[in-house]
């Protein structure tokens, strides 16, 4: 077995090794939210595509202003116009209309004094401009729009619909299976008895792959036999991904990795100095990557979350994959212990973070998760953070960033 690494050299390990996988498919529009862009978009469209009214009101030239000027039509949104304005006439003009060649300031209607159905008296001071949105002065033709790799938000798809794009090359998912092991566990749907526990960690891999934009496969229990396993194996090509859960940790190690070793997997590494989530292994079998969790809920958890999908994102050919952090006092004072690195759960409220349960938690738990919305990663050798102590929080709905940061308290 070999030597475990440290916390911040396993994370460097399954980022190098973490490649994109480039299956092009092509997305409409409507489908597009959660999706990898494929290729550079640049602006096809100006924005605004035309001069046109940021208000409803009167299209003016200055030098009417405080002046009864007459009213020479008015121009709707969606409406052409090729007319043009000159001194002493004006335009009524709707939110989003084109504006006369000449106009100088929109007037809002509010603003102005209706005399009659043909004439308007004009206030006496506005700036020139005012009321305007002048065409290409929030994108021009030509100018990036959005770069591959960006997975794309409903705000993305609205500008992605400004620009007339319905259909677009998109990353294809990741193919991702997901196993269990351990002769203990039970399915949810089955009747446990008292000597067997309901596998939760099979529907935490899943919920949490579902959260972040992948679809897994559950393939059930791994068997916990040689030729079992062997014949478990000999499926994982049909897979980017294979993520499992126990079977890894001092004892149990030398049958999961013996199997995989001899069907050719290189071992990346196997156990991390840090608590929770020690018994950690990744390899790679053929064009397959293994990620091999705890059995422990809490630990396989926070792995999955906090190391696993940063990998993912990078394999899925994500631009951004770097877990991001924001300062935040420590709300109490923490004690913990130096010989490794630390994960520790907490929450952020009122800006502050406090540990959850003072971090005296089990990694077999499953209700600190549930309570805590952030976490901290403490250096090997960081023994306490004082109480009022600004300290690195990623909250758990982290933004990623495309530079990696140091997130580590030390």
């Amino acid at each position: 077995m070999q030597p475990a690494l440290s916390l911040r050299k396993a994370i460097s390990i399954m980022l190098e090794h973490a490649n994109p996988i480039h299956r092009v498919h092509y997305t409409h529009l409507f489908d597009l939210t959660g999706k990898i862009l494929a290729q550079d978009l640049f602006c096809q469209k100006a924005l605004p595509a035309f001069d046109n009214s940021g208000m409803d009101g009167y299209a003016v030239r200055l030098a009417d202003l405080g002046q009864k000027t007459p009213i020479l039509g008015t121009i709707l949104a969606g409406e052409s116009c090729s007319v043009g304005l000159h001194d002493g006439a004006c335009y009524k003009v709707m939110t989003g209309a084109p504006i006369p060649l000449g106009t100088q300031a929109v007037i809002p209607f509010e603003n102005a004094t209706l005399k009659d159905d043909s004439t308007v008296l004009l206030p006496t001071d506005f700036k020139e401009g005012a009321n305007i949105k002048i065409a290409g002065e929030e994108l021009q033709v030509g100018a990036p729009l959005l770069q591959k790799g960006e997975r794309l938000t409903h705000h993305h798809v609205a500008l992605l619909a400004s620009q007339g794009y319905s259909v677009l090359p998109t990353y294809a998912p990741l193919r991702i299976g997901v196993y269990s092991s351990g002769n203990e566990l039970i399915e949810p749907w089955e009747s446990a008895q008292s000597h067997q526990i309901y596998n939760s960690n099979a529907s935490m891999l899943f919920s949490t792959l579902q959260n972040f934009g992948w679809r897994a496969d559950y393939l059930g229990v791994l068997p916990d036999c040689l030729e079992g396993m062997r014949e478990a194996i000999r499926g994982f090509d049909a897979y980017d991904v294979i993520l499992t859960t126990g079977g890894v940790s001092q004892g149990e190690a030398d049958f999961m990795e013996r199997s995989l070793e001899e069907a050719g997997m290189t071992t990346l590494f196997h156990g991390i100095e840090v608590k929770p989530g020690r018994p950690t292994m990744m390899g790679i079998l053929g064009k397959t990557t293994l990620l091999c969790l705890p059995g422990n809920p809490l630990s396989a958890s926070i792995n999955l979350h906090f190391l696993g999908i940063p990998m993912l994102k990078k394999m899925q050919g994500e631009r951004r994959y770097h877990l991001e952090f924001v300062y935040a006092p420590n709300k109490e004072r923490l004690i913990l212990k130096g010989n490794r690195a630390n994960m520790v759960l907490g929450r952020l409220h009122e800006g502050c973070f406090k540990a959850t349960q003072e971090g005296k938690y089990g990694s077999g738990m499953l209700t600190p998760l549930t309570t805590s919305n952030a976490i901290i990663f403490c250096d090997k050798g960081v023994e306490n953070l004082e109480e009022g102590a600004l300290i690195k929080v990623i909250p758990y709905m982290t933004s990623f960033g495309e530079e990696a940061v140091d997130f580590f308290n030390i």
